[in-house]
C-alpha cells in the first residue's frame, strides 16, 4: 500500500503539467455548466498539439511550381487550371501560403513546358473562324518588303475553309497588316523568345494545319452537292427522294420500321448531316437487301427504285467507298499520323482516277477529283506555296 502512494506521488510530480491542464478542464466544465452560456472546450484540443500550416523552410516558389506543373502534365489538365480559384486556394490551404506570388499562372507552366519549341502546328476544322484567328495571331516571320498578300503562303489560308468562294479569294483582316517583325534566326536560337517580357500580353499562334477528315467529309457533301451536270442530276434526283422517304418512314414510324425489320431482319441506318459517311453506308446497306426492300416498298405504298436507278447506286456506292474508306483511316484517334495524310490522299485520287467504266457517275468521280486536286493542292503542287518540303518524303516513299 506505502508502494502505490509513492508510485501515484511520482506519476504526479512527472505528469504535473497534464494534471493542470485537466483540473482546468474539469473547472471550465463546471462553470460553463453552472452559467449554461459558457462555451465547451474540447478535450482533445487540450492535449493534442496544434498543426502547423506555416509554410516549411524547404517550401519554395520553385519547388510550388515544379508540383503544379506535374500535376497539370500527369492528369492533363488544362493549363488555366491553375489560375482557378478553387485550385488556388486547395495550394494555399494545404501549404498554409498566403503570398499569391508563390503560385504559377498559365504563363509560368506555358514557359516550363517550352510549348515554342515542341508544337509545330495546330490542326483545327475548317471553320472560317479558325482561319482568321490564326491569321491574326500565327507567328509568321515576313521581310520588310512583303505584305499581307504573303499570307496566302500559310497553311491556313483556304480552299479548305467553309467560307472561301470558288477563287480562294479571302477577306484580310486590316489588323494583320501592322505585324512586328521578328528575324528567324533569332527564334531558333532562343525558342523561348515568344515568352520574353516585352510579349507577355502577345497571342501567338503556331502554323495552322484543317482536318483532313473534315476536309474529306466537305468534298463528299457540300462539293457534291454542286454538281450543275443535267445527267447525274436528272437520276440522283429522283433516286435520293425515294431513299429520304423511305429513310423518314423509318425513323419516325415505330410500325413501319418493325415490319421492315420483320422482312428485312436488320435495322436500316438513317443518314445524318454531322455524321460523316452516313449517306454511304446507307445507301450502302439499301444496295444488300435491295431485293427485299422491292417488296417493302410495295407494301410501306413507296415508289419502287428502277432497275437503272439502282444501277446508278451500285456506281455511287463505287465511287464513294475509296473516299469513305480514306475519311475512316485519317479520322482514326489511336492508328492516325500527320504522316499518313499524303500517301491516303494520293492512293484516293489515283484510285479515283482508274474508275473509267462509269455510265451515270462519271461526272461525280470527275468532281471527286477536281475537289482532291483543289483542297489539297499543297500535296498535288510541289510548287505552291503551301507546300512543304516533306512532301517530297511523301511522294517518293508512299507505295501506291
Amino acid at each position: 500500500m506505502e508502494w502505490l502512494t509513492d508510485k501515484k506521488v511520482v506519476d504526479q510530480l512527472k505528469h504535473a503539467s497534464i494534471l493542470s491542464k485537466l483540473e482546468k478542464y474539469n473547472n471550465e466544465k463546471k462553470n460553463a455548466k453552472k452559467s449554461n452560456h459558457g462555451r465547451d472546450v474540447s478535450l482533445a484540443s487540450m492535449f493534442q498539439p496544434k498543426l502547423q500550416l506555416s509554410p516549411s523552410k524547404s517550401l519554395s516558389k520553385c519547388h510550388i511550381i515544379n508540383l503544379v506543373f506535374d500535376y497539370i502534365v500527369k492528369e492533363m489538365r488544362p493549363i488555366i487550371t491553375c489560375e482557378k480559384p478553387a485550385f488556388r486556394q486547395l495550394i494555399m490551404g494545404l501549404t498554409g501560403i498566403s503570398d499569391i506570388s508563390f503560385l504559377p499562372d498559365s504563363k509560368v507552366i506555358s514557359k516550363e513546358l517550352k510549348l515554342s519549341s515542341k508544337i509545330s502546328h495546330f490542326v483545327t476544322d475548317n471553320a472560317s473562324n479558325f482561319g482568321k484567328a490564326f491569321r491574326t495571331f500565327s507567328i509568321q516571320p515576313q521581310s520588310n518588303s512583303s505584305n499581307s498578300n504573303n499570307l496566302t503562303n500559310n497553311w491556313f489560308c483556304s480552299d479548305n475553309d467553309e467560307s472561301s468562294n470558288e477563287e480562294n479569294n479571302f477577306e484580310v483582316d486590316e489588323t494583320c497588316e501592322n505585324i512586328d517583325i521578328t528575324e528567324l534566326s533569332t527564334i531558333f536560337s532562343n525558342p523561348d523568345v515568344i515568352y520574353s517580357s516585352d510579349n507577355e500580353d502577345e497571342i501567338c499562334l503556331p502554323d495552322h494545319l484543317t482536318c483532313s477528315a473534315h476536309t474529306l467529309s466537305l468534298i463528299a457533301t457540300t462539293d457534291v452537292n454542286k454538281i450543275e451536270d443535267h445527267s447525274y442530276k436528272q437520276i440522283s434526283k429522283p433516286v435520293f427522294e425515294k431513299l429520304y422517304s423511305f429513310w423518314n418512314l423509318v425513323s419516325r414510324s415505330s410500325v413501319a420500321s418493325d415490319n421492315i425489320f420483320d422482312i428485312c431482319n436488320c435495322k436500316f441506318p438513317v443518314p445524318i448531316i454531322t455524321r460523316w459517311n452516313s449517306l454511304f453506308f446507307a445507301v450502302k446497306k439499301v444496295l444488300i437487301h435491295k431485293d427485299k426492300l422491292l417488296n417493302v416498298f410495295e407494301e410501306l405504298k413507296l415508289k419502287k427504285l428502277k432497275k437503272s436507278e439502282l444501277k446508278f447506286l451500285e456506281e455511287y456506292c463505287l465511287v464513294m467507298e475509296p473516299l469513305a474508306l480514306a475519311l475512316d483511316k485519317l479520322q482514326g484517334e489511336q492508328s492516325c499520323f500527320l504522316g499518313f495524310v499524303a500517301p491516303t490522299i494520293i492512293a484516293l485520287r489515283l484510285k479515283l482516277i482508274q474508275l473509267t467504266h462509269l455510265i451515270y457517275c462519271k461526272k461525280l468521280a470527275h468532281l471527286l477529283i477536281v475537289s482532291l486536286e483543289k483542297r489539297f493542292i499543297y500535296l498535288f503542287d510541289l510548287e505552291h506555296p503551301k507546300s512543304k518540303d516533306e512532301n517530297l518524303d511523301f511522294h517518293q516513299s508512299s507505295q501506291i
